[in-house]
This record gives structure tokens, sequence and C-alpha cells, in this order.
């Protein structure tokens, strides 16, 4: 069926001008004379929200030859082009994707994919994409790209659904080994502070602005959070329907907790520790043998930085184990029973439930006399137990942890994504922006309250 003009979103505006970008660019700096063969990856034209990235799988008729591979200088974080490649996958940015910096985004991703690819080697996978060339995103730079090595696999959220509780167990325990080789790899000393990284004159990688808050980087894991909520003020300063929260005295509460509340909330973490942390560490972006399950990459790096073990289990793992979350009026009974599971230790044996246990939703446990359904119960178990037995740190093993979970929690409410994104905002109606943002002001005055301000 044909697609109406007005289907067409802003993200297909300049789709021939990105394809005609590409053959440009393997033709200059590859040599390469023939058409290549450009194919869209996950791209819905009528996707309202803008992307983050345009992704396209690139296929030549033939290898680049010796003189072709070796024409450019090669660039920090890049290995050569192996000579029998015909198959890419290039990543171009959109410089209007919402919440994202420009400056350094591209170099912050080259250089977690480096760091990432050097972790994982000592427990011998080749699961991040090597990367073949890249171009800065920052002006005057007119297009940021980033050309890698092309992974085999098929997303993981198209196959776990259908997967036995034994196939689930294997591939919660390879994503755990992922994530405790993330932790315990040692930093270069060049990375002294917390966000982003990017490489220096010389070549070495070193802290840098977070692409995620455009500040950065931070000595102090408490400017950290200090920054996110600078950030997060300033949205709400300029999205009309909020007005900065100046009703009814929220925008006051707000600035004492900033002043007075937010510094022992996080000061019990240990906030030296430094790790890996990938931020959307979740079954769409990693690869999956379909036939072998096993993974066969860990992409997306867009958010990626360098920050306190925390991070990583408050962004990430939804459809694995969940993110820890923070307190919130609109939690159900069952959110808050898992989150003080997560956070004080489960009360059940860590092991898997039997498949006596129907896979439906309906089912129910009683855990600690509140309702979990089975299903869910099941995987949260599955992916602690994986947990405990490589021994990493989470949530039940740091000090100070829901403290910082509710800090989480409150930048979240102070700029709501839904109030906050135009893309959003075009569809809804008017009745409905003031419906949520009358219940988002009772949700975020209820937690200050829940805070003590």
């Amino acid at each position: 069926m044909a697609l109406a003009k007005q289907d067409i979103t802003h993200n297909h505006a300049k789709y021939q001008d990105r394809l005609d970008f590409i053959e440009q660019l393997f033709r200059e700096r590859f040599g390469v004379s023939e058409p290549v063969e450009i194919t869209p990856i996950q791209y819905d034209l009528t996707c309202p929200f803008k992307y983050n990235n345009f992704i396209y799988r690139i296929t030549l008729k033939s290898p680049l030859g010796p003189h072709q591979r070796q024409s450019q200088q090669l660039q920090p974080g890049c290995v050569l082009i192996p000579e029998s490649t015909t198959t890419f996958l290039l990543r171009l940015t959109n410089a209007h994707a919402e919440g994202l910096s420009q400056t350094s985004r591209v170099e912050n991703e080259v250089c977690m994919l480096f760091l990432a690819s050097s972790a994982l080697s000592s427990i011998k996978l080749s699961i991040i994409p090597h990367i073949y060339a890249w171009q800065s995103a920052s002006p005057p730079s007119p297009q940021g790209w980033i050309l890698q090595e092309f992974m085999p696999g098929r997303p993981l959220d198209e196959l776990l659904p259908s997967m036995t509780i034994s196939q689930k167990r294997n591939v919660f325990a390879q994503a755990v080994s992922i994530l405790k080789a993330l932790q315990d790899f040692e930093l270069p000393h060049t990375i002294k502070g917390f966000g982003g990284v990017m490489f220096d004159h010389q070549g070495e990688i070193v802290s840098a602005e977070m692409t995620t808050v455009g500040a950065g980087p931070w000595e102090v894991y408490e400017e950290y959070f200090r920054a996110r909520f600078d950030a997060a003020l300033r949205e709400a300063d300029r999205t009309a329907w909020l007005g900065g929260w100046r009703e009814r005295r929220v925008r006051e509460r707000l600035d004492a907790f900033m002043k007075d509340g937010l510094a022992p909330r996080i000061r019990t973490l240990g906030l030296e520790e430094k790790v890996i942390s990938h931020l959307d560490f979740t079954p769409n972006n990693i690869l999956i043998s379909p036939s072998t399950h096993r993974i066969t990459a860990l992409i997306d790096w867009d958010f990626s930085a360098i920050l306190h073990p925390i991070q990583e289990f408050l962004h990430s793992f939804s459809g694995f184990g969940e993110s820890l979350t923070g307190y919130s009026l609109s939690e159900s009974i069952e959110d808050a029973v898992v989150r003080r599971a997560k956070i004080h230790g489960f009360s059940s044996p860590l092991s898997i439930l039997t498949p006596s246990y129907s896979d439906s939703e309906s089912s129910e446990l009683q855990i600690q006399n509140k309702t979990v359904s089975a299903l869910r119960w099941q995987n949260l178990t599955m992916w602690e137990d994986a947990l405990v037995k490589a021994n990493v740190k989470r949530p039940s093993t740091m000090e100070g942890v829901e403290g910082a979970a509710d800090v989480e929690a409150l930048l979240g409410m102070v700029a709501p994504w839904k109030l906050c994104n135009g893309d959003a905002l075009e569809r809804m109606s008017q009745d409905a922006i003031l419906k949520c943002r009358r219940e988002s002001e009772e949700i975020l005055a209820n937690m200050l309250a829940h805070l003590g301000y």
C-alpha cells in the first residue's frame, strides 16, 4: 500500500542526499568506482521520532585492493580493512537527534568500542565491531560517520520470547560474562574523570564531555549528577508546558534538594570507582546466532560512558533482569516488590523456576506477601542467579544504591520525556498534554516529599 505524503516523517527528508553521500564517501575515500549496494537497517520512513543515527549495510561488488585499503592513514581506534571484506556497516549521525551532543559523539563511540574490545579480549570474546574509519560530527564537519565491521546474527529481542528456560539461562550467563569483563577492565591511566572519552593529539584516550549530557568530564561523581540536574532544569525551563516547575513552589523544593539533599543520597556509593558503561545494554542491542544461541555482537554504543558501576543497572537490562528503578508514586505493588528485591536481595532461592510453572503472564507467585507474575519472577531470578555466579557487582552488593536510584528517578521526573520531546508532543492533543502535565507534577511533588523536601 502506498504511503500518503503526510505519513513520511522528517527522518526521510534527506534520504537521497544520504545515499549520494555514501557513494561519494566510498568513491573519494577508498577509490571505489562502481556503485555500492546500500541497504538501510532498522529504518522506517514513517517513524515519528528522530533517529539518533541512520544505519546502512554497504556491499561492494568486489573486495578493496591493497592500495585502496591502505590509501588513508590509519585513524586512532581503527584497524585495516581485512583483504576479503565486501560488507560493511556505516553509521551516519543525525544532527537533529535530541539529547545527543555532536561535539564528540563519534569520538566517544569509537573510543568506547576500542575499550570494550580490549576488555572482552580477556575472556576471548570478539563481539565488538572493529572500526575501519570515522569522521567527527563536530562542526564544521558536515556529517559524522563510523565505518565498521558488519557483525553477524539477529537481534536477541526477536528470539528471546520463544526461547526455552535452558536457552535463556545460557544467554543470560553470556550477557553477564560480558558485564563482568567490562566491570573488571583496568582503564588507561589517561582516563581521569567520569563522563565521555575522546582521543587527544597523541592518539591517547582521555576523559571528555559526555554525549548525553553535553558537559563533563567530572572529577567528582556528585558533579555528574549535578550536571544532569542542570540540563534537566534547563529543559524544564525551555518547555512551555512545564514552565520550569515554578508553579506551586515545586522549583523551590527542587532547588533545596539540589543544595542540601543530593550529596547525602549518593555519598555511600564508593564514588571513586569507574567502569565501562554501555547504558543501553538490552536485547535489541545484542546480536545472536539463531542456531547456536551464542552472542555474536554487542552494538550501539551511542550512550556509553565511563561511570560508576551502578549506572549500568539504572539504565540497562530491560528484557533481562530489568533496570533498577527508584521510588515513584506511580509504581505498582509488583514493581515495588521487584525494586526491594534488587536492593535488599531476593527472598526466594536464586534458582531457575522449574518448567512446571506456567509461562502465562497471568501465573502468579506470592513473593513477600505481594504478587509478582511467575514469568517475570523467573526472568528476574535467572538474571540474579547469573550475576551471583559470576560475582558481578550488582545493586544488592553496593552500598547506597537506594539513594542513587531515587536520584535517578527524580532526574527523569524533572524533564519527563513525553512533555519535553517535540516529536512526542506533536502526537498529543492539548487535553492529553495538560493531563500528562498534571500527573507529572503530582508524581514529582510526591517524590520530593518522599525525599524530605
